[in-house]
């Protein structure tokens, strides 16, 4: 709830700034560079540990809200485990600086995850039984508008999940907290369409014995179109 307050806090701040894009008004996702007013974007992705689909609203030109569901084939939280599951989140971004070609957002991310426990922490004897979390990303994102085409983003954040597997109950629930820098590049092959990459990679704290591994890895390569 806290959370949900202080977005609401920042977007009444946002809004109260010039609607027009300090920057560009190009196609971005994954750079602090936010969509322009009243547009909408589709995009998708695939890579590790999943692939995904979302739309993105942008309800001002600072303020971005998504809805993104995906499909995992390995832990979207920490390690390398694999099992099948999928994701569903909120991605939102608030501009906070914009000028010149340089762009910075906050970024809220609230997601629940439901899958094979191996998802969730359990790599033994629960790893195929049924587990679940629920948190949120939060962090920055920069984006560095290099030429008419490119844009370079980078960020960091943190991401604490509260997961269970009710069948372990010794040892099946807890709370997992992955930190990672965020690395990509986002290249516009039109006025609609975007082609980008994004890889992220660091370092996670987990309770109770949840994942033997803890690197934080993720990479994805998508496409995002804008509607109209």
């Amino acid at each position: 709830m806290r959370v949900l307050a202080m977005v609401a806090v920042l977007c009444l701040v946002s809004t109260s700034h010039a609607q027009v894009r300090p920057t560009s008004d190009d196609i971005s996702l994954i750079s602090g560079r936010t969509v322009g007013n009243g547009e909408v974007v589709l995009a998708a992705a695939l890579g590790w540990p999943g692939f995904w689909a979302e739309v993105l609203f942008a309800p001002t030109s600072r303020f971005n809200l998504g809805i993104r569901a995906g499909v995992t084939y390995g832990s979207p939280l920490l390690g390398l485990a694999t099992g099948v599951g999928g994701e569903i989140s909120i991605p939102i971004r608030i501009l906070v600086y914009g000028r010149n070609d340089i762009d910075v957002a906050l970024y809220v991310r609230p997601l629940g995850v439901i899958g094979e426990g191996a998802l969730v922490g359990q790599e033994n004897t629960f790893a195929d039984d049924l587990g679940w979390g629920v948190g949120a990303e939060l962090g920055t994102r920069i984006g560095f508008h290099v030429t008419d085409a490119v844009t370079l983003a980078t960020g960091a954040t943190v991401q604490p999940v509260y997961v269970d597997t009710p069948d372990a109950t010794t040892s099946g629930n807890g709370l997992v907290i992955g930190f990672a820098g965020i690395f990509g590049l986002e290249a516009v092959v039109s006025r609609k369409t975007m082609l980008f990459v994004e890889l992220r990679g660091g370092y996670g704290i987990a309770t109770n014995d949840l994942f033997d591994q803890r690197g934080v890895l993720s990479l994805a390569l998508g496409v995002a179109f804008r509607l109209g």
